[in-house]
């Protein structure tokens, strides 16, 4: 038997449509046309509760010859009532008995670590920051006055807290697209005729669009500190909220027209939080702006702490509404290779 090549040329077609998935009581929520189709490690359908597997698997025989192929099945015996499901066609496949998986990992737990990864160095730095470096960010004199409570940029751009900020945010930010993808295969299948579809394609790339957008000023904001090019600084945090903001609020009302919204048990609870959640950013962006200018423009020292309070809290908005994906998906993926010898 010939060494194991693994590739990542894989191929799938799919068998069922969306209103097979009807009849077998399946609450898919796919945005995929149910025509075969090339694609890299696409999820599927075939383990009972909402999961579904990304899968590679690999031939290996005798002959030295190895075909990599992307199978999927379906598993239509669970209650529908759990199922929220795939966001790409259900392939039938039955010669499944021999995989060896060398890896899975669920949504839920990929949406722990791109959401829990910054969280983890926001603590973080405020914790090392509060402890060590008390002196500097609280009651200290600044440009207009003594301020009481520090920015959030000048907690990070401390030497300590810096380096556990830019080493965690750098590294989330590799899967950040991940839930730029999903969104967007979300919002852009709507559940019925669209009047203006164009117009509706074009509000779905707007989604990719500001997603990657803010994932890239995320970087720069991390990169370019406060206290080195403060004009800077300040223009990428304004693309940087500029394009959160866009991707919220279009999320949001997309997310409710969506195929998914109709198909899904715990769609309406996250659009409900998503919508609450684009609304209080939209509230939040203009009230640090405001604050920030007073501060800035008109030197009034107390609006400084109004400033950093707010900013605290616009955070965290950000923060949950990237994790209200958590409701919109449970899926299993693995990484499998199928062995079988050729006689």
């Amino acid at each position: 038997m010939s060494p194991l090549d693994l590739s990542h040329s894989v191929t799938a077609a799919s068998a069922t449509s969306h209103a097979d998935r009807a009849n077998n009581g399946a609450e898919y929520c796919s945005d995929e046309t149910p025509t075969a189709a090339p694609a890299q490690l696409s999820p599927i359908n075939n383990v009972s509760g909402n999961v579904k597997t990304m899968s590679i698997t690999q031939r290996c025989s005798s002959e030295g010859s190895t075909s990599p192929n992307h199978r999927c099945s379906s598993d239509t015996s669970m209650n529908s009532d759990q199922r929220c499901g795939s966001l790409s066609p259900v392939i039938s496949d039955n010669e499944r008995n021999n995989d060896v998986v060398l890896f899975e990992f669920t949504f839920r737990q990929l949406m722990l670590l791109i959401i829990g990864t910054p969280l983890c160095a926001l603590v973080a730095s405020f914790v090392v920051g509060f402890s060590t470096d008390y002196d500097v960010l609280l009651n200290y004199e600044w440009t207009c006055g003594r301020v009481h409570l520090p920015s959030f940029s000048r907690i990070i751009n401390m030497p300590k807290e810096r380096l556990i900020w830019n080493v965690l945010v750098v590294f989330h930010t590799a899967l950040r697209p991940w839930l730029v993808l999903m969104n967007y295969r979300i919002c852009r299948s709507p559940a019925t005729l669209m009047r203006f579809p164009r117009v509706h394609s074009a509000l779905a790339n707007c989604i990719l669009v500001c997603g990657c957008t803010e994932i890239i000023f995320l970087v720069l904001l991390t990169v370019v500190g406060e206290r080195e090019q403060s004009d800077i600084h300040v223009g990428f945090f304004v693309v940087f909220s500029l394009s959160s903001l866009i991707y919220f609020l279009l999320t949001s009302l997309m997310y409710r027209v969506s195929y998914h919204y109709v198909r899904c048990k715990q769609a309406p609870f996250s659009w409900v939080l998503k919508m609450t959640l684009a609304v209080s950013y939209l509230i939040l962006l203009p009230t640090i702006s405001t604050f920030f200018t007073l501060y800035w423009q008109l030197c009034y020292s107390y609006t400084y702490d109004f400033f950093a309070t707010f900013e605290y809290l616009t955070i965290l908005v950000n923060f949950g509404f990237h994790a209200t994906s958590i409701l919109d998906s449970n899926d299993l993926y693995q990484v499998r290779v199928k062995c079988s010898n050729k006689t």
